[in-house]
């Protein structure tokens, strides 16, 4: 009687278990490729080396060529041949165990790539080399386009542990259609990403920016719904592969209500340099709208160009200038805009021929600047409702003199609500940044939040760009002062890169007299508002949430249920038990 009993009790304990698996197997999964290399010494029959020295040796293959990333930054890229079953698949899993040996910089990657149309273009899940340095990009889906000459980047994530100690790691990315997942040793890092596709691709390897590692064990799996087309754009409320959701990525623009308004524009790069009708439709579109949305100011998070020409400074100047009398705005510099990238000091003199000191120090919401004659740090006042504010604009990574200035500047105006603007301030993780500039120092986000931001009661806000994501990063943070820090990344030049200009504007609506606010991610070019994650709202007086208090609540409770399952089965044996010797 007690065995049956327990072997009941196992029963219902597997019946979960098993009715996954047997929903597995209904998904209609196909493997439609394994390779273990184990017994091989040369590549196998038909496979296609594009760029890079591939081999293998000990049952694994192994890609060996370096370059120099900054003089010859295309990456070393291998197909699995022209094999039909790994032509244009629409749903796929890809998985890989791979090694990272030996990198020329922390953000060298070794990935998966699909769409591969030779040495371009691909699109890829990379992961990067050293993911504990901040300059690293951790995980991300990233392409290479038509004559591209550096990764562009759709999504980014964490990684678990680096890369660099050494240790196989087992990665896998899952796409369906337009979208797509990467794992790393089975934990998701990347969920429902859009990503770029290009028809008549093949599957293969890449490793990219002078990494050498090595690959094993590659599977491919074809999943169910490829029937539904190469680019399937599916909506939520559809039905997805294995019967799955796939999240709302257009909305219908339905701007929050309230006061006023602050229209926050992200890195502008791209559009300036390659799509300019994009650029000029949105500054149209804010222009426009300022009255009917009661927009009160307008700041741009710095990389006004991409490659510091004058073609590109005469494009931004004459966009701005369409806003003059109309709508008082700020911008800060972005790395992109020094000469050189800001790559050996920081020669701005095209930012300050293009957008004069001469010109703004007139304006009547002018505040002043660090040096007279120049743009590069420079604050301003407006009112909207009864609050006061002032616009805060610095440089990136500022110098200690101008951090210095502008604890002055902020301690002189204790009635104002201050918004800092620089260029890099966030990473995409959501954590202060770690770069503290490039060829030339200054402050990383961690050392302006200690050294600035923390510091004032009156700062309420930190605006930044420079790291490509296409959702909106936030963080929340209590000053040294009690007073409620909201600080956010706003970057969408990878959307305007993959989609000829997108024009997003990070709309942020203003109730209760400047205490609570509702976000609306928009694009200009859709009309349409993208991901419901990206609509959000806070408030400046709540309290900053607790880092890992969902988690241990959902630890908690998932301990409790265990342990009370685990005692009633203790009850019911003991009963049974102690029935049978009567």
């Amino acid at each position: 009687m007690i065995k049956k009993l327990i072997a009941f009790m196992l029963l219902v304990f597997m019946l979960p278990s098993m009715a996954f698996v047997s929903a597995a197997q209904e998904l209609g999964e196909t493997v439609v490729f394994e390779q273990d290399f184990q017994g091989l010494t040369e590549l196998p029959e038909g496979w296609i080396s594009y760029r890079g020295e591939w081999s293998i040796a000990g049952g694994k293959l192994r890609q060996t060529y370096v370059t120099d990333p900054y003089a010859d930054p295309e990456p070393a890229v291998l197909t699995f041949g022209e094999n039909p079953d790994l032509k244009n698949l629409a749903n796929f899993r890809f998985e890989a165990t791979v090694i990272f040996e030996t990198a020329a910089l922390s953000w060298s990657w070794i990935g998966l790539g699909f769409d591969i149309c030779g040495k371009e273009p691909f699109t890829y899940a990379g992961f990067s080399w050293e993911t504990s340095n901040p300059e690293s990009i951790g995980t991300t889906f990233g392409f290479y386009s038509d004559n591209s000459e550096y990764s562009q980047h759709s999504a980014y994530g964490a990684a678990p542990k680096d890369m660099s100690d050494g240790e196989a790691a087992r990665i896998r990315v899952e796409v369906r259609g337009k979208y797509g997942d990467i794992y790393f040793n089975d934990i998701p890092v990347i969920i429902n990403a859009e990503i770029p596709r290009w028809e008549n691709g093949a599957l293969g390897l890449i490793m990219g920016y002078g990494g050498t590692g090595s690959y094993s064990d590659i599977k491919i799996t074809k999943l169910p719904g490829d029937e539904d087309g190469f680019m399937a754009d599916r909506r939520i409320g559809e039905e997805a592969p294995g019967g799955l959701e796939d999240y709302r990525e257009w909305l219908e623009p339905e701007f929050a209500k309230g006061d006023y308004r602050i229209a926050i524009v992200p890195d502008i790069q791209n559009m300036t340099r390659c799509y300019p009708s994009v650029l000029g439709n949105m500054i149209d579109w804010i222009r426009d709208n300022t009255e009917k949305l009661n927009i009160k100011f307008m700041i741009q998070v710095g990389d006004l160009t991409d490659a510091n020409t004058g073609t590109e400074w005469a494009r931004v100047r004459d966009n701005l200038a369409k806003l003059d009398g109309i709508l008082p705005y700020a911008f800060v510099l972005g790395n992109h805009d020094y000469a050189n990238s800001m790559m050996s000091g920081r020669d701005s003199s095209a930012f300050n021929i293009y957008l004069p000191y001469s010109k703004y120090s007139k304006t009547p919401y002018f505040g002043g600047a660090f040096e007279e004659g120049k743009m590069d740090n420079t604050y301003y006042f407006f009112t909207a409702g009864d609050t006061d504010y002032m616009a805060l604009c610095l440089e990136v990574t500022p110098r200690d003199p101008v951090v210095e200035w502008a604890n002055k500047i902020v301690a002189d105006n204790p009635g104002c609500s201050v918004i800092v603007t620089t260029h890099s301030y966030l990473s995409y993780t959501g954590e202060h940044d770690n770069f503290g500039g490039y060829g030339t120092a200054g402050s990383s986000g961690k050392i302006l939040w200690e050294n600035l931001v923390s510091l004032h009661e009156n700062i309420i806000m930190v605006l930044s760009g420079h790291l490509h994501h296409d959702d909106i990063v936030m963080r929340t943070e209590t000053g040294i002062n009690g007073n409620i820090i909201q600080q956010f990344l706003t970057d969408a030049q990878d959307m305007d890169y993959y989609r000829e200009g997108i024009g997003m504007i990070a709309l942020m609506t203003f109730n209760n007299n400047g205490r609570d606010v509702a976000v609306n991610w928009y694009s200009t070019k859709e009309n349409a508002l993208f991901r419901d994650r990206n609509q959000f709202s806070f408030k400046f007086d709540a309290e900053a949430p607790e880092s890992g208090s969902s988690m241990i609540f959902i630890l908690i409770i998932g301990g409790i249920a265990l342990s009370a399952v685990l005692i009633l089965a203790v009850i019911i044996i003991r009963s049974v038990i102690a029935k049978s010797s009567v």
